[in-house]
């Protein structure tokens, strides 16, 4: 194999994670979410604020890495949902009109507020799926999960004096 043809090597997980983005990224497109790598965007209007859903995979520790339930799980194989409102002007003060939000794309660790969405799961606990079931049954999953707890969540946060009400 040579030096260009090793980026293409992903693990499973990868592969999972690559088919459930590719199965859930239509219905986040309807609802106008923009896709780069494993998080969508989308730029709420008129205020600017954008809402970020991001899946993130659990780190490949290292062997020899020790297990310890409770305080260092092994999340390999398994994701989870982060979700967050980025406010425009807060952290940037030069950021205001529209044509300079056009192409910013925000990450969850850069939005104001941030939850996971096992916190608005009725078990209220982080969760971790495995990236071993069946992308299908995952995809309907997960996008029944963002439909019921993501988006209500989210869309608390649809304008600045909506963000503004719900931190008083």
């Amino acid at each position: 194999m040579g030096v260009w043809e090793a980026w293409r090597v992903t693990t499973a997980a990868a592969q999972a994670m690559t088919a459930l983005i590719v199965a859930v990224q239509p219905d986040l497109k309807e609802l106008h979410f923009r896709k780069r790598r494993r998080s969508f965007n989308r730029t709420v209007e008129p205020d600017g604020l954008i809402h970020v859903i991001s899946f993130q995979m659990g780190r490949f520790d290292p062997p020899g890495t020790v297990e310890i339930p409770g305080l260092r799980p092994n999340l390999y194989g398994r994701f989870t949902i982060n979700l967050g409102v980025w406010l425009p002007r807060v952290a940037e003060p030069g950021l205001d009109t529209p044509a300079d939000r056009a192409g910013r794309f925000i990450n969850d660790y850069d939005c104001h507020l941030r939850v996971r969405i096992g916190e608005l799961l009725p078990q209220q606990e982080d969760t971790w799926w495995p990236l071993d079931t069946p992308v299908d049954d995952l995809a309907g999953a997960i996008t029944s999960a963002i439909a019921g707890y993501a988006l209500p969540w989210l869309a608390r946060f649809s304008t600045r004096d909506d963000t503004l009400r719900q931190l008083e």
